[in-house]
């Protein structure tokens, strides 16, 4: 095992890329496994790639000085979103569904600001609508849950 820090160049997204160092470092490893959080955060991605494994990222959360599979049923993708939004999703997921008023109170902001965010995580195809009472303002919210 050989333990080696990551390049910190923000575009670069393939795991095997964002390993520093000559290529010859990648070339002789079966496998590689890159564990990636921003500073401060307590969630992070492991991201597993080699020659005899499968491809993957999986979301981990730090508690209690260990890393440990993040909060149940929280998407990778999720990981890349600021704290806040994660803790509306996770709000979301644990109440089964939310008008768009009752998420921007737990999210403080104005409708429309997490709309606009509830609008972003639906394209993502991490939350869904349900219903429009009116142009634009669904009536309900719900967390769209993957089977692994």
């Amino acid at each position: 095992m050989v333990v080696h820090h990551a390049n910190q160049r923000a575009e670069v997204n393939d795991v095997v890329e964002r390993v520093s160092g000559t290529s010859g470092l990648i070339g002789v490893v079966d496998s590689l496994t890159l564990l990636q959080r921003k500073r401060g955060d307590d969630v992070g991605l492991l991201s597993v790639s080699g020659r005899e494994v499968e491809d993957q990222t999986i979301a981990l959360g730090f508690n209690n000085g260990w890393w440990a599979p993040a909060p149940e049923g929280m998407p990778a993708e999720l990981l890349t979103e600021r704290g806040e939004i994660r803790e509306l999703w996770l709000w979301l997921a644990e109440h089964d569904g939310a008008s768009t008023d009752d998420l921007a109170k737990q999210y403080g902001r104005s409708d429309n600001a997490t709309l606009k965010v509830l609008r972003r995580l639906e394209d993502q195809e991490l939350i869904d609508s349900l219903g429009s009472p009116a142009k634009g303002r669904p009536v309900c919210w719900q967390v769209v849950r993957r089977v692994p």
